[in-house]
C-alpha cells in the first residue's frame, strides 16, 4: 500500500508530495476544466518524479435532461482515461450520474451498463482500470445494492471501486460490512475523517481526528491484498486552507501506524 493525496496541481503539492514520499491524485470537478493540465503534470511529474496514482472525473451528469450537457458529460470519460494513460496513473474513477426520480435502481444500471461497458473496454485497452465511486455526487451506484446489479450483468470485469469509508457512515451503513464484502474489487482509497459527537456531524477531519475505525479498514484492505493508494482527502473548514498540508501530513502521520 501507499499514501497519497489529492492535489490541486500546483508545483508546490509535487513539491510536498516529493519531500514526503507520497503520491498524487488528479480529480477533476465541474467546470473539468483540470482535464487541460495533463501538460502542466506531466512537466511537473518530470521536473520532482513524483507518480500519480488515480485520476477522477466528480460530477458528471451522463443522463442530464439536456441532451448537450449530458453528451458533454459522457465525453469527458474517454478524455479521463487518456489523462490517467497519460500520466501513468494505473485507476480512475466515476460516477454513475445522478438518482433519477421515479426510474428504479435496475432501470438506472440498465441505462447506464452500454456506456460502462463501452467504457471499460476503453479503458483496459489504454492499460487503466475504471472504477465506480461511492459517494452521491452525481452517482446512483454509491452502495451495495447498485453494485450487485451491476456486477451481475458485467460478470467478469476489470471494473473496481474508489472506496471512502466516510460515505456510507454517513448514511448509517456499516463501511465495515461493505469493506469486508467488496473489498476485493477496491482499486483507490480516500482517507478523510469525520468527526460525530451524538447525533451530529461536526465536520470532516484528518485521518485520525475522527470516527472512522481506520486500523479496522486497513485491516479488511490487507485481508484482500489491496495494493493500490490510500489518498488523503482535505475535504471541511481549516484542513481545505491554511492548514491543507498540515493536514495531510496529520492523516498521513496516523495512517503510518497500519501502512509501511
Amino acid at each position: 500500500m501507499t499514501l497519497g493525496f489529492i492535489t490541486d496541481r500546483s508545483e508546490q503539492d509535487f513539491w510536498f508530495a516529493r519531500e514526503h514520499g507520497l503520491e498524487l491524485e488528479v480529480t477533476v470537478n465541474p467546470p473539468f476544466d483540470a482535464l487541460d493540465s495533463l501538460a502542466q503534470v506531466l512537466e511537473l511529474q518530470d521536473r520532482y518524479g513524483v507518480s500519480v496514482a488515480s485520476c477522477g472525473v466528480w460530477g458528471a451528469e451522463y443522463f442530464a435532461a439536456d441532451a448537450a450537457q449530458a453528451e458533454a458529460a459522457r465525453a469527458l470519460v474517454p478524455r479521463l482515461i487518456d489523462y490517467a494513460a497519460e500520466v501513468g496513473a494505473p485507476t480512475c474513477c466515476i460516477g454513475a450520474g445522478s438518482e433519477q426520480p421515479g426510474r428504479t435502481l435496475a432501470e438506472q444500471v440498465q441505462d447506464f451498463l452500454p456506456l460502462l461497458r463501452r467504457w471499460i473496454e476503453y479503458a483496459e485497452d489504454n492499460d487503466v482500470r475504471l472504477a465506480l465511486y461511492n459517494c452521491h455526487w452525481a452517482n446512483f451506484a454509491y452502495k451495495p445494492e447498485a453494485w450487485e446489479l451491476i456486477w451481475d450483468a458485467l460478470g467478469t470485469t476489470s471494473l473496481g471501486i474508489k472506496f471512502d469509508p466516510s460515505h456510507p457512515f454517513y448514511d448509517g451503513r456499516c463501511y465495515l460490512t461493505e469493506l469486508r464484502d467488496w473489498g476485493g474489487k477496491v482499486t483507490h482509497v480516500h482517507a478523510k475523517d469525520t468527526l460525530k459527537i451524538g447525533d451530529q456531524i461536526i465536520y470532516d477531519v484528518p485521518a485520525g481526528m475522527g470516527n472512522i475505525e481506520w486500523g479496522r479498514v486497513v485491516g479488511i484492505l490487507n485481508y484482500h491484498g489491496y495494493k493500490g493508494c490510500i489518498s488523503m482527502e482535505p475535504h471541511s473548514g481549516p484542513w481545505l486552507g491554511d492548514r491543507r498540508y498540515e493536514g495531510i501530513l496529520l492523516g498521513v502521520n496516523y495512517l503510518s501506524n497500519f501502512v509501511l
